[in-house]
């Protein structure tokens, strides 16, 4: 070989190293960007669903004292509810089943996305395994 051969495939190596760390530089970006805008919507949601709940629970409760004809029944009675929720929430806090039911839900399209890149990857690698060294054929 030549030294301007060499020097060629040196270049072209460096080359090929900025290439990779810039394709994983946007790799990066992309990702932590797809994550920002999800977290933004879920806390968006969540915000949301917290005004949705609290108009419910004062017009639940103004609505409950009207019906006791009460001026703070109503508000007593939806405290009691909200009580008894946080109750059976701290109690479940610690319970496997719940975890694991909150985390097969979570984690659902993760899982299935392995599942079915392991699909793909066995049905790609259709050859059969060879036999181990020292292991029978009987």
């Amino acid at each position: 070989m030549s030294l301007l051969n060499v020097n060629e495939l040196l270049d072209n190596f460096y080359k090929y190293i900025e290439a990779r760390i810039e394709l994983i530089k946007f790799e990066t970006k992309e990702s932590v960007t797809e994550t920002v805008i999800t977290v933004v919507r879920i806390v968006a949601l969540l915000i949301l669903s917290l005004f949705v709940a609290v108009f419910a629970s004062v017009t639940l409760a103004l609505f409950l004292n009207d019906i006791l004809d009460s001026p703070f029944a109503g508000f007593l009675i939806v405290t009691g509810i909200y009580l008894v929720l946080l109750v059976v929430a701290i109690a479940m806090k610690d319970n496997k089943a719940v975890k694991g039911r909150l985390m097969g839900a979570m984690f659902k399209e993760e899982a299935q996305k392995a599942t079915e890149e392991n699909a793909t990857a066995n049905s790609v690698s259709e050859e059969p395994n060879p036999p181990r060294a020292g292991a029978s054929a009987y």
